[in-house]
Parts: C-alpha cells; structure tokens; sequence
C-alpha cells in the first residue's frame, strides 16, 4: 500500500480471546505483539460472547466514516472472510481503491470484490525461500 502514497490510519479489528473466531487467541497474541512494531491501533472486540460479527461491525462502521470524510483513498483488508466482501464493494463504489491480503483460501468472491489481492500464504513462503515473485496481483473487474 505504501506504493501508493502515505499510510495514515492502521488499525487491527478482532477478538481478544475466546468468541466464536476460529484460533482468536492466537490471533489476539500475534495482534498484541505486532501492534507495537506494526503501529496498529487495536480495535478488537473485548466484550465477552462478542462474535465476529461485532468486530465486522465496528469494521464497517468506521470504513463507511473513513469513506464519507474523504479520509482515506485506498483501504488495504487484511481478512480471508468472505462476509467482507460487501464492505469490499461499498468502498469500490465509493471510489475507494481496496487490497486485500488473505490465504490461499481466501473465497473468490471476496478476491474479486477487489482491486488487487496478496495471498500471504505466497508471500510467506517466497520470503522462506528468498523468491522475488510477485504474490500481490490486480484482481478481475467485479
């Protein structure tokens, strides 16, 4: 994203712990430990029984604020979750260029709900074996 001018606002949305997120304690400490080095604000859900659909909540809520102020002209989403993809839309319709880095199960519907896609599952292992093939590509008009 930085190719494309100046980052201004990086936040991490997710659970803490427990929830019904598949692996979010993992997440939570990988998330703690990053937010320093990464400079993330944390927007993570902290409520006990919050589910990933308050975290996409709070998500969406503070992309459509980002969208309507003017803020922000390029969203980067770093998900694999499909129910993003509206979100994903949204922010296209608003003239809003979106990336969105995944694995490689990412759905395709949320890849081509974007302007370009990452798969971090190949930008792991050419870093692993010191590749320099691009893992970042433009995804298919939606």
């Amino acid at each position: 994203l930085a190719l494309h001018g100046r980052i201004a606002i990086t936040r991490a949305y997710g659970l803490f712990a427990g929830g019904n997120s598949r692996g979010s304690s993992a997440w939570a400490g990988h998330a703690r430990d990053s937010a320093d080095f990464l400079s993330l604000v944390p927007c993570m859900a902290a409520t006990p029984g919050e589910t990933d659909a308050a975290v996409h909540l709070r998500l969406t809520i503070d992309a459509m604020d980002l969208l309507h102020t003017g803020h922000a002209d390029i969203f980067g989403l770093i998900s694999s979750n499909a129910a993003l993809a509206p979100l994903v839309c949204r922010l296209r319709e608003g003239g809003r260029m979106v990336h969105v880095f995944g694995d490689t199960f990412t759905p395709r519907g949320l890849i081509s709900a974007c302007d370009a896609f990452c798969n971090t599952d190949e930008l792991a292992r050419l870093a692993t074996e010191g590749g320099n093939r691009d893992a970042y590509a433009e995804s298919e008009p939606a």
